[in-house]
């Protein structure tokens, strides 16, 4: 008998720091989400500088999804996700996704996209 409390002991203490782990998962990814939105937000269409971009890019790469340029331009891309609650079935697929262009040393688009993997949340802002 005593054998079987320490089993269900220790299977309710897994259970607790599971538990503990996905929920700092959880807050860290949707504060991550939050600073990334943040800091795009003060990226300026036709103002913030490929400087000012670079700097976004050093501050967030852990969420760098891509960097492509061509002759006169680059589009740079990020992307947050709940991952581990999704594949838990915890919480449903969500994304944040961010990216913006830079031609000629000045930001000349800003795009984002968050929420739910089927219900997004969009915004774009560019030079016409």
């Amino acid at each position: 008998m005593r054998r079987v409390s320490k089993v269900i002991v220790a299977l309710g203490v897994v259970a607790a720091v599971l538990g503990i782990v996905l929920t700092c998962y959880g807050l860290v990814t949707k504060a991550a989400a939050e600073a990334l939105l943040k800091d795009l937000t003060k990226l300026k269409v036709g103002a913030s500088t490929e400087a000012d971009a670079e700097q976004f890019s050093r501050e967030h790469k852990r969420f760098l999804v891509s960097r492509i340029c061509e002759q006169d331009y680059c589009v740079t891309d990020f992307k947050i996700q709940n991952r581990w609650l999704s594949v838990l079935k915890l919480e449903p697929p969500a994304e944040f996704d961010a990216n913006f262009t830079v031609r000629a040393g000045k930001v000349t688009r800003i795009w984002w996209n968050a929420g739910e993997v089927d219900a997004h949340l969009s915004n774009v802002l560019r030079i016409s």
